[in-house]
């Protein structure tokens, strides 16, 4: 698998008019690599959105070219008398470099800033991936995910949620699948990525395509996630046990590989000779 070589965060907001054109242009060019997706919708969704704050990352091979990006957005908001934070994102790799597991930092150093600034805010994620990676991959960290195949949706937080899908503008797909909402950006996978994904044993994974079979239509699940200062530092040691074990598994790998190559043929030893 290929590798990220470098990132770059940039807040939209803070780019002069000139600059800011740029930077549309450039992710834009990215973006219809992996989505179907108008220009007007992406600007509106990614760059112009209403949220308090947003900050976006964006991911280089060694080449420079932006292979990967991930929009992260802050909403504040006042819902029942509470005040109420609402992070929201876009993200969006390439399919040589799906699976490489770089948004989790990010979102993790993110969150942290703002939960050490904010202390008196309720913090949830709040998401409608149209595709099985991102949903697997949240609940590969979190502490908890709605919606789950391990428990039940409380009734207050189904009604948060379908509260949350409104005032973001999601329309309902199918009265009998309330968190399957339209989204419409339709991810530009290969027919064996599709099938992959549509046969794929991972628990998470699977119980999204469940939930979500159009998702190969632009279809996105909702998802909730309450976050607090304690649920995103698990968060920030499950990714680094993860990214550790993955490298040790590497470099015993790369020690079998070159014991195998040094053990030569008894045979060659004897022509040499």
């Amino acid at each position: 698998m290929p590798r990220i070589a470098t990132s770059i965060v940039v807040d939209p907001n803070q780019l002069d008019p000139r600059a800011k054109e740029a930077f549309i242009e450039r992710l834009y060019e990215l973006h219809t690599r992996i989505f179907d997706v108008e220009r007007e919708a992406f600007v509106a969704y990614v760059i112009d959105s209403r949220a308090e704050h947003t900050h976006i990352q964006v991911y280089e091979d060694a080449s420079g070219r932006a292979v990967g990006y991930f929009a992260l957005h802050i909403f504040e908001k006042v819902m029942g008398g509470e005040k109420l934070s609402v992070m929201r994102g876009e993200l969006g790799m390439v399919s040589e470099f799906r699976g490489c597991n770089v948004n989790a930092r990010f979102a993790i150093d993110r969150l942290l800033r703002y939960l050490v600034k904010n202390p008196d805010r309720r913090l949830y994620l709040f998401a409608s991936p149209v595709h099985p990676s991102c949903y697997s991959q949240t609940a590969r960290y979190a502490d908890r995910v709605w919606p789950s195949d391990t428990e039940e949706t409380p009734a207050d937080v189904h009604d948060l949620m379908i509260e949350l899908a409104r005032s973001f503008g999601l329309r309902a797909v199918d009265e009998a699948r309330p968190f399957v909402r339209h989204v419409g950006w339709r991810t530009r996978d290969t027919a064996a990525d599709r099938s992959y994904w549509l046969g794929h044993a991972g628990d998470a994974a699977h119980f999204y395509v469940r939930q979500n079979p159009g998702f190969v239509d632009g279809h996105g699940l909702l998802m909730l996630v309450p976050l607090s200062l304690g649920g995103v530092m698990r968060a920030a040691l499950r990714f680094a046990s993860a990214k550790l074990s993955r490298r040790l598994r590497h470099v015993v790998a790369s020690l079998a590989g070159r014991r195998r190559s040094s053990v030569s043929d008894p045979r060659e030893g004897a022509r040499a000779a």
